[in-house]
């Protein structure tokens, strides 16, 4: 009994994403899908907290530990430039100890990298050059995998998305009688739109979503795609 309900709530579900005209007899539905695919460039980045009474001294500190940190990546054979990501964060707060006003001085920088070998060489220099003291921190942020270009997988992505928008005005048709015939044009160049977006698997995780990468270890990249299609009824 238990498995009935369950099923009817999953096909009541598919129906909801559906819109119905049967006055013009066409089917208005969403298709998604995703993939679980490896990265091919990641970000490493470096956090830098600068506290100084003078705040004349808190660019010319901050240059300093820019160039030591620099100096260690190329040491260890990262040629990459580091880019500061974002504004930096600059505030005024009473320090409690010395009971004086301290000028806060925050930046983070990236090293960006396309040889994926070269994350841990980073995380190694990182952890080198990594420090506090009274007036200075060095610290790690975080590392970002990514996709450089998404596009490559639209073609598969397009493909599942349309199946599953079919899948669901079969469905519709068949709850009132009618099956799903083509996809007719609308306002659109194309019979469908659709959009492609990238997130964080860690924080998103879509677990329907299939692995690409094989037995690799590395961490993966979630791709996702949705349509919107009109397809005819028919007897």
């Amino acid at each position: 009994m238990a498995r009935r309900i369950l099923a009817f709530l999953f096909f009541a579900s598919a129906l909801s994403a559906a819109q119905i005209c049967l006055a013009d007899s066409t089917a208005y539905v969403t298709g998604k899908s995703s993939i679980l695919v490896l990265p091919d460039a990641a970000t490493v980045e470096f956090s830098i907290e600068i506290r100084e009474s003078d705040m004349s001294k808190v660019i010319a500190k901050s240059n300093d530990l820019t160039a030591e940190i620099t100096k260690e990546l190329r040491k260890a054979g990262v040629d990459q430039p580091l880019i500061q990501s974002g504004p930096a964060d600059i505030y005024t707060e009473l320090n409690w100890e010395s009971q004086r006003l301290e000028h806060v001085y925050g930046l983070r920088l990236d090293c960006a990298v396309d040889d994926l070998s070269k994350v841990d060489d980073i995380l190694v220099v990182l952890a080198a050059t990594s420090s506090e003291s009274e007036d200075s921190k060095i610290s790690s942020y975080t590392v970002n995998y990514f996709v450089k270009d998404p596009s490559v997988y639209l073609p598969q992505l397009q493909e599942m998305a349309l199946a599953r928008a079919k899948t669901k005005a079969e469905q519709t048709a068949a709850a009132h009688g009618l099956k799903a015939g083509e996809i007719l044009d609308s306002d659109h160049t194309e019979p469908y739109s659709g959009y492609l977006s990238v997130w964080d698997p860690y924080s998103s995780w879509d677990f329907s979503a299939k692995d690409m990468g094989g037995k690799s270890s590395l961490p993966r990249v979630a791709l996702a795609y949705e349509i919107s299609a009109t397809f005819k009824l028919i007897d």
